[in-house]
């Protein structure tokens, strides 16, 4: 071959080779391999005779005119120069593959050698049938002619392809050395030199093909075996230098030896022996099947050997795959349905099928499916048919299907539709395995399942499992409703999270975690942070917990808020009842020396200013005149005196008596009562509050009081009303107070009105209000926003209590910073019971 650009040809092949050994090269390549051959000049006219052409080509396609030219110009196309100097693709006039190798000499292109007419892949057929059309030839033969067409992979002629490349390549060097030895040595010298390069060529071609080769000579001696044969077969010359040793080492059999030997000799005086299938035994014992063909060369036989040992297996797993089928059908555990794609119509079936189903098989060839479906949607015919549809189309289907014996049974199967080469064509098959008691163990598992979570969803709490992590890994239904968090914000917690900015929180539910390995068992109470901001008590327990090798630690968490709101309660109504009976023993107390002081008030006034006979006879037994006695008492303003102590006797009467009232038992039944008179004890209640009139001066502040006159009386317990009212209004007159930069003159509203069955009472003052925050958390337990000692942040809690809980009403509050506070409660006109 030639780097660089080719020139012109200057010289004809037949000056370069000997033209009858060139054709015998290209004959015994095209046996050798079983491709077509043959040499052209550049524009593709032939210079050899071509070799094992097939009929397709040489009798059909080259027989028309646009064949030919076709041919000719894919011949010429084909043997085009390429630095490559390979060119592999399919014919310009048959679409078969074809290759060619150019025979550059001296920096001249002088021929090509193309190969080729061969098919790669039975699919293409088709294709190349369409040519025939174009041709106008008759159809038929043209398809049995393409069917002899040699079949092979294209990796195959790819690699034949590249033999004959390296081969040309040897023939174009070898030509090229002849060409300069020519000139050296004449015509004498150059036709030594052309037999010697003429032999080597063939040695190497013979070293090079893919196929064992051996040469024998006229004597049945064995003059040459390739490295092929070797690798193949495992015998070397020593083995069998003679066909005499041939025999015996690859045919051991006597009787099958005679028929090859007996074969051969018939075959061998050929001029080109075509290939036969025999059965050779290697030197390693393995058996090859092999096609023998040959070709007698002068004196000498070339013998090649076509290793099809992997054909033949393909063919007898073929033959047993199709003599199985059947049985492994029949044997499978799975019932099989053998649909056509076309129509659906059920083709085949096994026997675990008709087993399964109840029916003969050829009741069962008989059924459409929807005979054999429950009937009920979405297991029915029409479903059937669209699930079978879409297996048709690529899109393999698998699905639960409720499925109806002969019997009338019904039962659960699992299905796989899907497109599956059976026999020789593409076929829907269906498998369908009995999953009955899947289904059953399913159901119970989910009945299980639904009863255990039933249990924990019904548990008055929160049920939880935390991981070694501290994360939360489950938890009831409890923890939405109680928390306000969703399944999937739940799912990101962490024990932690609940106490968020709360390090002594965080502090004592460490220490319980602490101690669950070590006790077995913890409990502690925690202030948990709801989504909402608010925070709830509860009372936490935990035991540990392994699962799969991973620690865990379960428990349960009761809020024990309103337990604990109770009991606070509890404590403070102790202290209402003892500060009763302390006010109860006080007033009985009081009202001896008060009795007194008001009697003897009473006594003076008429023994001093009454114009009784008893004064007067004092007066006179005393020698003292009334009216200037009287005159003094008046410049001295005794009688002012007396009435302030009589004014201030009454006022402390009054007292005494509020005190005896708020003492006793509230009374569980209710009774109207007119809201002029709640307002007016609450107010009275609060202005004589010590507190209220030392600390905040309750007298200051302005109270309007606005009543709807159609307003029945309100049915209550009047001292808890009046305690929630006393409880407003002292909370309104401490805010006020905090407000005086303002500038406002202190006021408090109190409206009452009817708004369909309630009763509406509400408390108003024009005091600083409170933040959004703060007013959300009003009425929780203990909460306050006033300076440690001067509350217990249980004032209005016990007011929720009163109003919501023992008389069915409602209390909310309305409040802006800066904006004021009302706060308004509703009870029933009408309670029930």
């Amino acid at each position: 071959m030639h780097n660089g650009q080719p020139g012109t040809c200057e010289f004809e092949l037949s000056s370069l080779f000997d033209m009858e050994e060139l054709q015998s090269m290209q004959d015994a390549f095209a046996l050798a391999t079983g491709v077509a051959s043959v040499i052209t000049d550049t524009s593709g006219n032939p210079i050899t005779r071509p070799s094992n052409f097939c009929r397709l080509c040489k009798d059909i396609i080259r027989k028309t005119e646009l064949g030919r030219a076709n041919c000719f110009k894919s011949d010429a196309v084909l043997g085009r120069y390429t630095p490559a100097g390979l060119n592999v693709r399919r014919c310009l006039s048959s679409g078969l593959w074809d290759a060619g190798a150019c025979i550059v000499v001296g920096g001249m292109h002088v021929a090509n050698w193309l190969i080729g007419q061969v098919r790669t892949d039975p699919a293409g057929d088709e294709a190349i049938l369409a040519y025939a059309d174009a041709l106008g030839t008759d159809r038929e033969a043209f398809r049995e002619a393409l069917s002899e067409v040699p079949l092979m992979p294209l990796e195959r002629f790819q690699a034949i392809a590249q033999a004959l490349h390296l081969i040309a390549n040897k023939l174009a060097d070898s030509a090229y050395q002849n060409l300069r030895q020519a000139q050296i040595i004449r015509e004498k010298s150059a036709a030594e030199e052309s037999l010697r390069a003429s032999e080597g060529r063939f040695r190497r071609l013979l070293e090079m093909a893919p196929l064992p080769i051996s040469i024998c000579g006229p004597d049945g001696s064995v003059e040459y075996l390739n490295e092929k044969f070797l690798s193949t077969f495992g015998y070397d010359i020593e083995d069998m230098p003679h066909l005499d040793d041939w025999w015996p080492l690859a045919y051991p059999d006597p009787a099958y030896r005679a028929y090859v030997r007996e074969s051969w000799r018939n075959r061998m005086s050929l001029a080109h022996i075509p290939p036969k299938p025999f059965q050779v035994t290697c030197k390693d014992g393995s058996v090859r099947h092999v096609e023998i063909s040959g070709a007698n060369i002068g004196e000498n036989i070339l013998i090649l050997f076509r290793d099809v040992t992997d054909q033949h297996l393909a063919g007898l797993r073929q033959r047993e795959s199709e003599e199985n089928l059947q049985t492994i059908f029949d044997s499978v555990s799975e019932c099989i349905f053998v649909h056509d794609i076309g129509s659906g119509t059920l083709l085949d079936v096994n026997k675990r099928a008709c087993e399964t189903y109840g029916y003969s098989r050829e009741e069962m060839l008989a059924l459409d499916v929807g005979k054999l479906s429950s009937g009920e949607p979405p297991y029915d015919q029409q479903q059937a048919i669209e699930v079978m549809r879409k297996a048709t189309v690529g899109e393999p289907q698998t699905l639960e299907w409720n499925a109806r014996k002969r019997s009338g049974e019904l039962f659960w199967i699992e299905v796989s539709c899907r497109v599956a080469r059976f026999g020789q064509q593409d076929r829907l098959i269906v498998s369908a395995r009995d999953i009955s008691d899947r289904k059953r163990a399913q159901e119970l598992m989910q009945r299980e399942k639904a009863f255990s979570e039933a249990v924990m969803d019904s548990i008055p709490g929160l049920l939880y499992v935390y991981d070694d992590q501290g994360r939360l890994v489950r938890w009831n239904k409890k923890h939405s409703e109680l928390t306000g968090y969703t399944d999937e914000e739940l799912s990101r917690m962490t024990l932690f999270d609940w106490y968020k900015d709360d390090p002594d929180e965080i502090a004592n539910i460490t220490a319980a975690v602490a101690r669950i390995p070590v006790d077995g068992y913890s409990e502690a109470e925690g202030n948990l942070q709801c989504k909402d901001g608010s925070k709830r008590l509860f009372l936490f327990t935990a035991v540990p917990l392994t699962m799969e090798g991973k620690d865990y630690f379960t428990g349960i968490g009761i809020d024990i808020t309103e337990r604990k709101r109770l009991y606070e309660l509890m404590v403070q109504t102790e202290k209402m009842m003892s500060i009763g009976g302390l006010a109860a023993g006080m007033a009985h107390e009081i009202n001896n020396p008060l009795s007194a002081i008001l009697q003897s008030a009473q006594v003076l006034r008429m023994r001093l200013f009454s114009e009784t006979s008893a004064n007067l006879a004092a007066a006179e037994a005393s020698g003292c005149a009334i009216a200037p006695l009287r005159d003094y008492l008046e410049r001295r303003n005794i009688p002012r005196m007396l009435e302030g102590i009589e004014e201030a006797g009454r006022r402390a009467a009054r007292i005494v008596a509020h005190m005896l009232e708020f003492s006793r038992k509230a009374e569980s039944v209710k009774a109207p009562v007119p809201a002029e008179d709640l307002f007016a004890k609450a107010v009275e209640f609060c202005s004589n509050d010590y507190d209220l009139k030392k600390k905040y001066d309750f007298r200051k502040i302005r109270i309007d009081i606005e009543i709807e006159r159609s307003l029945p009386p309100v049915p209550c317990t009047a001292t808890q009303i009046e305690q929630v009212l006393m409880n407003l209004l002292r909370n309104a007159a401490q805010a006020m107070n905090t407000d005086q930069e303002s500038g406002r003159q202190p006021r408090i509203e109190l409206l009452a009105h009817q708004e369909g069955d309630y009763a509406v009472l509400e408390v108003a003052d024009n005091g600083p209000g409170m933040a959004e925050a703060v007013r959300k958390r009003v009425f929780e337990p203990f909460f306050t926003t006033k300076a440690t000692g001067e509350g217990t942040g249980l004032g209005l809690s016990v007011s929720y209590f009163i109003i919501v809980d023992n008389h069915k009403g409602a209390i909310e509050v309305d409040s802006v910073p800066g904006g004021g506070t009302r706060f308004t409660i509703r009870l029933p006109l009408h309670p029930k019971g």
